[in-house]
């Protein structure tokens, strides 16, 4: 930092005016003395927290990974279905023409020439819905992929062999899911916090340093001003106790709560876990029927 500053004035003798200049510059330093380890929780914290953002960005990437194959699934199934609904539909097309022709001849009934009809319109109006069901879903792929409102960028939906990650145990998979090592590292990061502000309370050894040059006087680290600032910071926290103490009881209560959000977690995964395994078993028994 360097000023300048320039008086002018009149000399009290002479009464002539006079005009001096001054160059100033002034450097400060402030260093704390981390006796109670404070500072090294707030930065155990703090990287706890960039380790919570990475886990929630890496939990997005994966959900939207599923839902896109989901959806891929889902259309690949509708497609399907669609193929053999229009089967069906030309077999009942057949079917009513063969009624119609029987009831002109007079051996056929116009119950059945009705029912036949009405069966083949069904299947009709089942397909028409069918295809637009494909569509609904092709456009909520064209939106997880960043393509809307162009959809008829998405060609045929081929699905290649995807093969299960390989655990060893259903704690592993629990471990690795990124919302409770989200939660884990919340819970680090909160108590890292709430032990940093209690640790507020207890005095602090600051240090600071002033050097500055007017003219020719330099004058390094004032005995006196040392001395007001170490005492101001040891009984400071007298003064700010009631406000110290509500924040590390606020912080505290924060730590217990990420805490119950583990638990929260920990059992809603159990259920998905339990819910995806009630489903696989009974597509497997329906595929055997």
């Amino acid at each position: 930092m360097c000023n300048r500053a320039s008086n002018q004035g009149l000399d009290p003798i002479t009464g002539q005016q006079r005009l001096s200049t001054r160059y100033r510059a002034g450097l400060n330093l402030s260093w704390e003395l981390d006796i109670w380890g404070r500072l090294a929780d707030e930065k155990a914290a703090s990287q706890a927290r960039v380790e919570i953002q990475r886990l929630e960005m890496k939990s997005a990437y994966d959900s939207l990974a599923a839902r896109v194959i989901q959806v891929c699934l889902e259309m690949s199934g509708t497609r399907e279905i669609h193929r053999l609904t229009q089967v069906h539909a030309a077999l009942l097309e057949k079917i009513e023409a063969a009624a119609a022709g029987r009831f002109r001849d007079g051996v056929g009934r116009m119950s059945d020439l009705a029912a036949a009809r009405s069966q083949t319109l069904v299947t009709r109006a089942r397909l028409s819905r069918q295809q637009e069901r494909h569509q609904t879903q092709s456009r909520q792929l064209s939106i997880l992929l960043g393509q809307y409102p162009d959809p008829e960028r998405i060609g045929p939906v081929n699905l290649a062999d995807v093969r299960l990650p390989v655990f060893s145990s259903p704690v592993d998979v629990l471990a690795n899911r990124p919302d409770i090592r989200a939660a884990i590292s919340r819970i680090d990061a909160r108590q890292r916090a709430a032990l940093a502000a209690k640790k507020e309370m207890l005095p602090k050894l600051k240090l600071g340093g002033t050097a500055e040059k007017m003219g020719k006087t330099v004058s390094l680290l004032k005995s006196g001003d040392l001395l007001w600032s170490l005492i101001g910071n040891l009984v400071q926290p007298v003064f700010q106790g009631t406000r110290l103490v509500s924040e590390a009881d606020a912080r505290q209560l924060e730590a217990d709560a990420a805490v119950c959000a583990l638990k929260d977690t920990v059992l809603a995964a159990l259920k998905e876990v339990a819910d995806k395994a009630g489903l696989e078993a009974d597509l497997s028994a329906r595929q055997a029927h």
